[in-house]
């Protein structure tokens, strides 16, 4: 079997693990280094993903259940997979993405109270085996005591999106669904916790792979 073309990966971790600065030191390396690079993010990198975005995440007018939720995320995966991912894949480009379907498996599943098996039979029915099973994952890792930390110095600043004010509850168990994710056989634990240059030597390898220089 020939080798598959790019590099599909992934960067998870629950709000305050720093995914934001690590990507920005990715977009940087992948300049740096002259590798060609899609970065995209979960909902979003199109136009109906960004649309989306808006009303899942930002739009108070509207209340949607988990059900409805896990709806529109899984359409939005499976569209950004046919407009984006593959297309760039097919050019032997690295693609990596902000989130992905372990996102839901945390906030929609164990946060909205969907069972895991059925959240995932949804998203087996509808999303294709290299997205399930991306070539890498990156999981920021942080304990919670310090995640609290970066999230209050960062609300200071930004206002919570409709997610991320869902209250302590919810956290907790989209927190510890997180740390279940560390025990998935294709996922690569970061320790997030050093300064965002020492956490990026471990991430760079991850996120670039057979294309890292």
């Amino acid at each position: 079997m020939s080798e598959q073309l790019g590099w599909y990966a992934r960067v998870e971790g629950i709000d305050g693990t720093g995914k934001s600065t690590q990507l920005e030191l990715a977009r940087q390396y992948s300049e740096e280094k002259g590798i060609d690079t899609v970065f995209i993010r979960e909902p979003g990198g199109t136009e109906f993903g960004n649309r989306l975005r808006a009303i899942l995440l930002n739009d108070t007018s509207i209340h949607l259940s988990p059900q409805v939720e896990t709806a529109l995320f899984t359409a939005d995966r499976r569209h950004l997979c046919d407009e984006v991912i593959f297309p760039s894949l097919e050019k032997d480009m690295v693609v990596i993405s902000d989130r992905g379907v372990e996102s839901g498996v945390c906030y929609q599943s164990a946060g909205g109270g969907i069972s895991r098996e059925a959240y995932m039979a949804i998203s087996n029915l509808l999303l294709p085996e290299r997205y399930m099973r991306p070539d890498a994952l990156a999981l920021l890792s942080l304990r919670e005591e310090v995640r609290r930390k970066r999230i209050q110095v960062r609300f200071d600043s930004v206002a919570a999106d409709k997610i991320e004010s869902r209250g302590e509850e919810y956290t907790r168990r989209v927190y510890d669904a997180y740390r279940s994710l560390e025990e998935l056989d294709y996922a690569t634990v970061i320790d997030a916790e050093p300064d965002p240059e020492q956490v990026f030597e471990q991430l760079k390898p991850v996120l670039f792979g057979k294309f890292a220089r």
